[in-house]
């Protein structure tokens, strides 16, 4: 059987501690309420990733997640985190550039960029992970593992990696599928790419 492709790979360590914050102790900040987009329960203590383009560069945090990386530890790693209080809600600073929002617990994920703030509140909704997975064999039918795989996305002349994940021990590799990512899934033609040549041909 073929080695295991090698890789060496920096995960994002999370920041430091989360904010959390009644949302009367922060007058004049953003009033965020986190629900579930199904039935728009409050989901308490939820995280909430706050990122301000004019502080974080949003091409490096595409890059980071084209690459590989679990989005809840990009979201993590490169913005501010805040927990809702038992009404899903949570007050933050007002931002000085374009605001991307991301919500995580256990169970649901989503996020939204260029986000359009109005009588400073936004209700950001949460959609329920679902598990795309791909099982990378070589030719003699054995698991590959830590190969990195993408699903690519073609609207047009463009085509773009829209989310990657490395497989496991088993030459499984699973990617989270939420609301967003479903809906701009759905607006192109869609593909899975083995991301790299390996050092050996290896037969199709």
């Amino acid at each position: 059987a073929q080695d295991s492709i090698k890789r060496t790979e920096v995960e994002p360590e999370a920041k430091g501690p989360q904010h959390e914050m009644n949302p009367s102790l922060l007058e004049g900040g953003l009033l965020i309420t986190v629900l579930d987009i199904d039935n728009d329960q409050a989901l308490a203590q939820a995280e909430l990733f706050v990122i301000d383009s004019n502080i974080v560069d949003i091409k490096r945090m595409r890059a980071m997640v084209t690459s590989g990386m679990d989005m809840v530890k990009v979201f993590r790693y490169l913005g501010e985190t805040y927990l809702t209080d038992e009404q899903g809600q949570v007050r933050i600073p007002k931002s000085v550039g374009d605001l991307t929002l991301a919500g995580s617990t256990n169970t649901h994920f989503n996020f939204e960029d260029h986000v359009e703030i109005e009588n400073d509140a936004f209700t950001l909704r949460l959609s329920a992970i679902d598990m795309f997975l791909v099982r990378v064999v070589d030719s003699a039918g054995n698991p590959v593992e830590n190969a990195p795989v993408s699903v690519r996305t073609k609207r047009g002349q463009n085509i773009r990696d829209t989310i990657a994940a490395w497989t496991n021990a088993d030459g499984i590799a699973e990617m989270k599928l939420f609301e967003n990512l479903k809906e701009f899934l759905s607006r192109g033609d869609n593909f899975v790419a083995l991301k790299i040549l390996t050092p050996t041909p290896v037969e199709a």
